[in-house]
């Protein structure tokens, strides 16, 4: 997915704040957009400014999910003397395809995320 997509989808699912090109009265110059709201009721969460936290992006992120696991991955690195150290951190985190994390490449698999009915995660198998 290109950069430009990467980034539509991430303000589009409440990863990034979104500035506002006309601001009401009684809103703030930054908003979130809450993804599971439809196109009517968008469900804005207005914050401070572009860099202050979306409050509700873990439950976004759960109902995301449970509905696109296709979207998620389990972080694996070859647990080697040769990983470096931020991507040994990571090892066994979700992300999503279309946030990668800083500095993803090489030596690292990618393990599909499958949920259970009662909402936990399997790891079925790895992709190299």
């Amino acid at each position: 997915m290109s950069k430009t997509r990467d980034n539509l989808y991430q303000r589009m699912h409440g990863f990034k704040a979104i500035k506002r090109g006309y601001k009401r009265a009684g809103q703030s110059e930054w908003y979130y957009v809450d993804p599971r709201y439809d196109d009517d009721e968008r469900g804005e969460i207005d914050v401070a400014n572009e860099n202050s936290p979306n409050p509700r992006l873990n439950d976004i992120l759960a109902d995301d999910m449970q509905k696109n696991p296709q979207d998620y991955y389990i972080w694996r690195t070859k647990k080697d003397d040769r990983v470096r150290g931020k991507h040994a951190e990571r090892e066994g985190e979700i992300f999503n395809w279309h946030v990668p994390p800083e500095g993803a490449r090489i030596k690292t698999t990618i393990a599909p995320v499958v949920f259970t009915a009662s909402g936990e995660v399997l790891l079925i198998s790895k992709l190299v």
